[in-house]
């Protein structure tokens, strides 16, 4: 959600505004991914996720989460990065893996390992690992 959050203009207007726009964020991908997997989803299970989005998001509205992902991105390699940014921005799995020449099965195991290590990138840097 992150990936997509950075990669979309963004201006901030004060405190409280980068929460409510990264939830909206996080909430239209979900909704699009339940839409693709075409299954109904309760309402509870909207709020419990808006929910940990704010528990998670911290005292800062997540600004220390932004800077630590920022930083770890800036350590990912250029074709990584570039698989995060093609897939999250938009294009499907199959069109990121022709884009880059990888079969299907080898990005989906690309960008496994690269949210796991950015999460735990990210995690170490909040101090939480």
């Amino acid at each position: 959600m992150f990936v997509v959050a950075l990669t979309k203009p963004f201006t901030y207007e004060g405190r409280g505004q980068a929460t409510v726009w990264l939830r909206h964020v996080a909430r239209n991908l979900f909704l699009a991914e339940v839409r693709r997997q075409k299954r109904e989803v309760a309402v509870e299970e909207l709020d419990a996720r808006d929910e940990a989005f704010a528990f998670n998001s911290g005292e800062d509205d997540g600004k220390s989460h932004r800077e630590a992902l920022r930083a770890c991105l800036e350590k990912v390699p250029q074709r990584s990065r570039n698989a995060l940014s093609t897939f999250y921005g938009g294009d499907s799995r199959q069109g990121t893996a022709a884009a880059l020449g990888m079969t299907d099965e080898a990005l989906k195991k690309l960008l496994f390992r690269l949210r796991e290590a950015l999460r735990d990138c990210v995690q170490r840097r909040l101090g939480r690992a």
